[in-house]
């Protein structure tokens, strides 16, 4: 299964690039995670001065930014000559996440990630691994942020490796 239906996708904005590169929404099975990085304070809430007194740290976003590499789910002869594509997918205003860091240590390899609605207006990201990082969050919206073509990194010499 690499389509995901029933989800919340359509409602992430600038999916259609999603649609544009893969023609649907992919499940990401067997992608691997390439980042992930978390951003504090870049953005901030506004403050009604008639909500009280203002507490800084509501005020704060805090953002999940995840780049996965999506191999294309087809038999190895039939990806020959076709790139890979690194995906840049942006979980905006997090409200909850179980993040296991220490799994980026070792292989990550994805089984599905699921993005779906919750009663509450809320999206919930699930990020299923069949081997490594395990990523569950809930924020209130996300982006596709980039899809770029990724062919791998370039070893030049022991030990210094380009990525293209």
């Amino acid at each position: 299964m690499d389509e995901v239906s029933g989800s919340a996708w359509p409602v992430v904005k600038d999916n259609e690039l999603l649609l544009k590169v893969f023609g649907r929404y992919p499940s990401f099975h067997d992608a691997s995670v390439l980042s992930i990085s978390m951003e504090r304070a870049k953005r901030m809430r506004r403050h009604d001065p008639a909500d009280g007194p203002v507490d800084p740290r509501r005020l704060e976003f805090v953002d999940v930014i995840l780049e996965v590499l999506h191999r294309e789910h087809r038999p190895a002869v039939e990806r020959i000559g076709r790139s890979d594509y690194a995906v840049t997918i942006a979980l905006l205003d997090v409200r909850s996440a179980n993040i296991d860091v220490n799994a980026m240590l070792d292989d990550s390899f994805v089984s599905e990630i699921s993005l779906r609605h919750q009663p509450d207006g809320l999206l919930a990201f699930d990020l299923e691994p069949n081997i490594g990082l395990d990523v569950r969050l809930v924020c209130a919206t996300a982006e596709i942020r980039s899809i770029r073509p990724y062919r791998g990194a370039v070893l030049l010499e022991p030990n210094i490796v380009v990525f293209p």
